[in-house]
């Protein structure tokens, strides 16, 4: 089974942003409310029921974001620690647990 589950944006404080530009007012200030979204591909012989017949598998993450852009996409297997993602990553025989999720670029 996978899931995507969606982390809290960043968000930077007004006067957060003011102290860093030494108390000037930036020319521009953008905000980003819109959340990235991950998605998921598993590549392998596909047998019956949802199982596949090879071993093993391949799983692919895809992230957009239609503002600020991805920083990183993030992925646990089975409860385990979090990976950082970087490419396809194999999955062996048995029933696995994926999570994933994005931060973007705000």
């Amino acid at each position: 089974m996978a899931s995507g589950e969606q982390r809290p944006a960043r968000m930077r404080r007004l006067d957060d942003l003011l102290a860093e530009a030494g108390g000037r007012v930036p020319d521009l200030i953008k905000i980003d409310t819109v959340k990235p979204t991950t998605g998921f591909s598993v590549s392998g012989s596909p047998g019956t029921n949802g199982w596949y017949v090879s071993s093993p598998v391949s799983v692919t993450l895809s992230r957009s974001d239609a503002t600020s852009g991805i920083a990183s996409t993030f992925y646990t297997v089975d409860g385990g620690g979090e990976q950082p993602y970087t490419s396809p990553f194999p999955l062996g025989e048995g029933e696995h647990t994926i999570t994933f999720w994005s931060v973007d670029s705000a």
